[in-house]
Parts: structure tokens; C-alpha cells; sequence
């Protein structure tokens, strides 16, 4: 019979080690990201130029006003305001810009023939199936025409 004692063997210590470094691993990445969406909700690219430098130096609260803030006293530096935060639409502009929208899709779409135009236009191409000499094409449409499972004639 094993009873376990209340000594940590060797290989203990050596995992816990390795998970509190795996852990701080993680805590740091993720640090990282929330401080680079940070940075970029605040206008601020990290990536290049004078946006980088305040990234480097800044070591202040995480938040959005506090980031410009520095910005602002330390650089100078306000980011611009992006164009689609500018562009605020009422819903009225909205509907207006919806209804263009569908109004140039609708000019697009074919008209919908009426029963008798669709046989109209199989006749007008069998002629010129016919006329142009295309004689596979013709009997092809002309089959078309008489065959009820088409699905012309559905």
C-alpha cells in the first residue's frame, strides 16, 4: 500500500515553473493585442511613423482618451478623424442612398416577357439559326419549341 506524502518530488517545482512561464507567455501576448486595438481605436497606427514613436513610449492607461491625450501633450499629434465617422447619415439620407441603390439595380434587370413574346423570340432565333445556315442550332430550338418537358414549356 502507497501513501502519498506531503514532499514535492523534483518534478514538481519544474512544472509549475513551466506553467507559470506558459501563463505569463500568454498574459503578455495578450497585453500586446489589447494595447495594439487600443492604439488603433484611438486613430493611431502602430505599425509606422510618429504613431510607432507614441506606441514605444506610451505606458499609461489602455483607454482611448487617455492614448490622445499623451498624443496630444506630448507630440502634438491628433490623429484625423476617420472619413466614415465624419460621414454621420440621418436615417432619411439612408433611405434615400438605399433606394438609388435598388433603383440601378432594377434599371438592370431584363423585362420579363410575356407568354407570347418568349415564342416570338424562339421563332426570331430559329430564323436566324435558319438564315445564317445554322441548321443544327435551328432544328435544336425547333425541338425546343415542340417538346412539352422543356423548360420553356413548364
Amino acid at each position: 500500500m502507497t501513501t502519498k506524502t506531503d514532499t514535492p518530488t523534483e518534478q514538481e517545482p519544474a512544472a509549475l515553473r513551466a506553467t507559470i512561464e506558459r501563463q505569463a507567455s500568454k498574459i503578455e501576448e495578450l497585453e500586446g493585442t489589447v494595447r495594439t486595438q487600443a492604439f488603433e481605436l484611438a486613430g493611431i497606427s502602430p505599425d509606422k511613423g510618429i504613431g510607432k514613436a507614441i506606441v514605444q513610449v506610451y505606458d499609461g492607461e489602455m483607454s482611448k482618451e487617455a492614448i490622445l491625450a499623451f498624443a496630444k501633450e506630448e507630440y502634438d499629434f491628433v490623429p484625423e478623424a476617420k472619413a466614415e465617422e465624419e460621414k454621420a447619415l440621418t436615417p432619411e439620407e439612408q433611405a434615400g442612398e438605399v433606394t438609388a441603390a435598388l433603383d440601378g439595380r432594377l434599371d438592370r434587370l431584363p423585362e420579363t416577357p410575356t407568354p407570347g413574346d418568349e415564342e416570338k423570340s424562339l421563332d426570331a432565333r430559329i430564323a436566324k439559326a435558319e438564315a445564317e445556315g445554322d441548321w443544327g442550332t435551328a432544328q435544336a430550338l425547333k425541338a425546343e419549341k415542340i417538346n412539352p418537358l422543356s423548360p420553356r414549356n413548364r
